[in-house]
């Protein structure tokens, strides 16, 4: 688990991000998925004419390699 400080337009909120690390020869891949809740940090979800529309959590993943 990493913890640490996220900001998306000015407002900082704490978070801990479950992340797997892989080590395989000189290389090092991290990889993890968390979610962010948009109104959380003042973010309206986009509607379009009710037609279509963002959810509110939305699910960020990532993958770092290092050598």
């Amino acid at each position: 688990m990493v913890t640490g400080q996220l900001t998306l337009r000015n407002v900082t909120r704490s978070i801990a991000v479950p992340v797997t690390v892989r080590m395989e020869g000189n290389t090092l891949t991290a990889t993890g998925r968390f979610p962010v809740k948009q109104t959380d940090y003042g973010i309206k979800p986009v509607s379009v004419a009710g037609l279509v529309s963002v959810k509110d959590t939305l699910n960020v993943s990532f993958t770092i390699v290092g050598r």
